[in-house]
């Protein structure tokens, strides 16, 4: 059995964080290929960009926080 962890089971929050992390790669995969389709044609993709790191960056954040999680 499970240990409660602030009422949740580390099981269902281990799956929940998984969801995410799978959610997060296929937002910034389409991101990333946006981006890259953008630029070929010539657009300006400076801003998209900046999104595109910060996406990385919160992506990071979660393995991370995922392999504590595991420890």
């Amino acid at each position: 059995m499970s240990s409660p962890i602030f009422g949740i089971r580390r099981a269902e929050c281990l799956a929940e964080l998984n969801a995410c992390i799978v959610e997060a790669e296929t937002s910034t995969s389409a991101k990333a290929v946006t981006t890259m389709i953008l630029t070929a044609t010539g657009f300006d993709t400076s801003e998209v960009l900046q999104g595109l790191w910060a996406d990385m960056d919160a992506l990071a954040t979660l393995r991370d926080v995922r392999r504590s999680f595991l420890v």
